[in-house]
C-alpha cells in the first residue's frame, strides 16, 4: 500500500471534518435587515424586534443595545421576566446606560417592588441629571408610597424638562412647576460698520470690533405673559478705524474712541399649547446711546419701539435652537456736538427717524436644571435720517457764523454673544 497516499487521504478527511464542525458551530451571518429590525426604534413589531436582537446576540453576546432593545420589546408584550433578564445583562455590559436602569425600574414597579424601582430610577438620574422620564417615574412611585413632597419635587423637575405626563398631573392639581425667571450675563463681540451718506470725494466711515457686556432678566413660560429687560454696554477697547475726509474732500484717517449703550424692555405672550415650538410675539421700548470722539465729541441718542417675535424649539432636554426677529421703530433721535476745548457751546440737531432690524439665532445648552449656556449669532441693521441745518453758537451764546447738518447714515453690525443664564 502507498503510505503517502494513505497519509494524504487521512489529512483530507480531517480537513473535511474540521470544516464541517466549524460550520456547525459558527452562527449564521446576520444581514442588514436584522440590524434594522433590532435597532430602528418603532420600525418593527415587538416579536420581530425580539427575533432580530436574538439573532444578533447569538453572533455576539456582548451587544448591550441588543439586550436593551429586546428588553423593551418584551416589556411591550408583558414578558416581564425575559425583559428583566435582558436589562440585567444590558446593565452588566454597560452600567452607565441610564435608559437600562430606568426601564428595569419600570419592571420593578410593575412587580410591586417600589424600593428597587426607586433605587433604579435614582441611579438613572445620577447618570443623567436631565433625565426627565426617570424623575417622572420616581415621582409616581413616591406618590404610591405616600411621599408627597418628594413626589411633587420630582414631578416638577420632570415637567420642567418637558415630560407631558408630569405636566398633566401637576396642572390637574393646580401646582406651578415652571422655572420662568432667568438672569443673564453675556459677553458679545461684534463688527461695527458705519457709513455716512456723502457725495464723493466726501466720506465718513467707521469700522472695528466692539466688545460688549449684557445684564438681563426675563420671565417666560408656556401660555403665559412674557417680560424681558436688558442693558448692553461697550467695554475695553471699543475704538474704531475712521476713514473719512475733511469738508474740502481731503482724505483723513484716524482712530475714533467710542462708548455704546443700549437699554430695552419687552412685553408679550408666549403661546405653546401642544406645539413643539413656543411662539412669543412682543413689543417694547428701547433707548440707544453712542458717544463718538473725533477730536471733538458727537453724542447720538434715540428711542425705538421693538416689535418682533421669538421662536424656541427644544431639540431635547439639553439642547434648544431659537429665532428672534424684530423691527425697531426709531423716534426722538438727537445728536449733540461739543468741542473738547469748549470754543463752541453744545449744538443739538434732531435726527431723522428710520427703521432698523435685528435677527438672532440662539443655540442653547442646558447641562443642569437651573443653568443654561447660550451661543447667539446675531445681525442688526440700523439707519439714521438726515437732520435739518442748525446754527452753531459760541460759548457766550453768539452765532459763530457756521451751520451744521448731520447726514443720513446706515450701520451694519454682526457678531456672536456668549451668555450664562440662571433659571429659577
Amino acid at each position: 500500500m502507498n503510505h503517502r497516499g494513505s497519509i494524504l487521504t487521512c489529512l483530507l478527511v480531517l480537513c473535511i471534518v474540521a470544516v464541517a464542525a466549524f460550520a456547525e458551530a459558527a452562527p449564521a451571518k446576520v444581514d442588514s435587515s436584522v440590524y434594522r429590525s433590532c435597532f430602528s426604534s418603532g420600525a418593527s413589531k415587538p416579536e420581530e424586534i425580539i427575533g432580530a436582537c436574538s439573532a444578533i446576540l447569538e453572533r455576539d453576546p456582548q451587544v448591550a443595545e441588543a439586550y436593551y432593545n429586546r428588553g423593551v420589546a418584551r416589556m411591550q408584550i408583558n414578558q416581564l421576566e425575559g425583559a428583566m433578564a435582558d436589562f440585567n445583562k444590558a446593565i452588566e455590559i454597560n452600567p452607565k446606560d441610564p435608559d437600562a436602569w430606568n426601564n428595569r425600574g419600570l419592571i420593578y414597579n410593575r412587580q410591586d417592588k417600589p424600593g428597587a424601582a426607586v433605587s433604579d430610577f435614582s441611579r438613572a438620574i445620577e447618570l443623567d441629571d436631565l433625565y426627565g422620564k426617570a424623575y417622572c417615574n420616581r415621582g409616581l412611585v413616591y406618590l404610591k408610597l405616600g411621599r408627597t413632597a418628594e413626589a411633587e419635587e420630582d414631578l416638577k423637575k420632570a415637567a420642567r424638562l418637558g415630560v407631558k405626563e408630569a405636566e398633566d398631573y401637576l396642572k390637574s392639581k393646580g401646582i406651578a412647576y415652571a422655572l420662568p425667571h432667568r438672569f443673564e450675563i453675556a459677553f458679545s463681540y461684534s463688527q461695527f460698520d458705519y457709513k455716512e451718506n456723502f457725495q464723493p470725494p466726501l466720506k465718513s466711515t467707521e469700522m472695528g470690533w466692539i466688545p460688549q457686556v449684557r445684564l438681563g432678566y426675563s420671565y417666560s413660560a408656556a401660555d403665559q405673559f412674557y417680560f424681558r429687560a436688558f442693558g448692553d454696554l461697550s467695554v475695553g477697547n471699543d475704538s474704531t478705524d475712521y476713514d473719512g475726509s475733511t469738508m474740502g474732500g481731503v482724505p483723513l484717517k484716524a482712530t475714533t474712541q467710542n462708548d455704546f449703550a443700549r437699554l430695552e424692555t419687552d412685553f408679550g405672550y408666549t403661546f405653546q399649547g401642544a406645539l413643539p415650538v413656543s411662539i412669543t410675539p412682543y413689543a417694547g421700548l428701547g433707548y440707544r446711546y453712542w458717544k463718538r470722539d473725533l477730536g471733538y465729541n458727537e453724542f447720538y441718542s434715540w428711542w425705538y419701539l421693538p416689535v418682533g417675535v421669538k421662536f424656541l424649539y427644544p431639540v431635547n432636554q439639553r439642547f434648544s435652537v431659537g429665532l428672534n426677529a424684530s423691527m425697531n421703530i426709531m423716534f426722538e433721535g438727537w445728536m449733540t456736538i461739543s468741542n473738547r476745548n469748549d470754543v463752541y457751546a453744545n449744538t443739538t440737531v434732531q435726527l431723522g427717524n428710520k427703521l432698523g432690524y435685528l435677527v438672532e439665532i440662539p443655540l442653547g445648552w442646558r447641562p443642569c436644571v437651573n443653568w443654561a449656556f447660550t451661543v447667539t449669532p446675531w445681525y442688526e441693521y440700523s439707519e439714521i435720517g438726515e437732520s435739518p441745518w442748525e446754527p452753531v453758537y459760541k460759548t457766550n451764546g453768539t452765532f459763530s457764523g457756521f451751520i451744521v447738518q448731520e447726514p443720513s447714515s446706515r450701520t451694519h453690525q454682526y457678531g456672536i454673544r456668549l451668555s450664562t443664564e440662571y433659571l429659577f
